[in-house]
């Protein structure tokens, strides 16, 4: 099932940077949306919340 995480100003490179770096180590798939500011989610909840947590802790508000 597909998720959305939003992120504000994901159209910026270094934040598209930072949370790619952030997500790589979830082993969670996902696709970059910098239009919309959003991130889509490939998974169920635990994977929503293990990118919610790597983006945190990247420094960046998941709202």
């Amino acid at each position: 099932m597909k998720r959305l995480l939003f992120v504000k100003q994901l159209s910026d490179p270094k934040i598209q940077e930072d949370i790619k770096l952030a997500l790589v180590d979830t082993g969670v798939t996902y696709q970059l949306n910098p239009s919309n500011d959003c991130i889509v989610i490939d998974g169920n909840n635990d994977a929503l919340r293990a990118c919610r947590i790597a983006i945190l802790e990247a420094g960046y508000k998941v709202e």
